[in-house]
């Protein structure tokens, strides 16, 4: 039972960033234009790259598509961490690991509403 509440617990937080950072990138918020910059990307990819963090954040909520979307994300978070050392940000690139362990993490949990 603990184990349900925790993955339900992080699948919520996860979906809410997701959002959170998704739609700034779509939208075009301050940080997320900072951020662009600092990693060089255009606005084409800020807009691919906001998409797919808003698809990875919804495709966690279905168990169905719950691995799917974790794999995503994982793969979304790789990729800004390879982002961040192509421009030599180690201390960014470092900031990311534990945001890239979690999605698998949540698989190893499981969805809350698995049967």
């Amino acid at each position: 039972m603990v184990l349900r509440v925790l993955s339900a617990a992080l699948i919520l937080i996860t979906l809410i960033l997701s959002v959170r950072h998704g739609w700034g990138l779509l939208s075009s918020s301050a940080q997320a234009r900072a951020m662009a910059e600092e990693l060089r990307l255009g606005r084409t990819g800020q807009i691919v790259l906001g998409s797919l963090v808003l698809v990875s954040g919804v495709l966690l909520v279905p168990p169905a598509t719950f691995v799917v979307g974790n794999l995503l994300g994982a793969s979304l978070i790789l990729l800004v961490t390879i982002l961040q050392l192509r421009v030599r940000n180690f201390k960014g690139a470092l900031i990311e690991i534990p945001f890239f362990l979690l999605p698998f993490l949540m698989i190893y949990l499981c969805h809350p509403l698995r049967r």
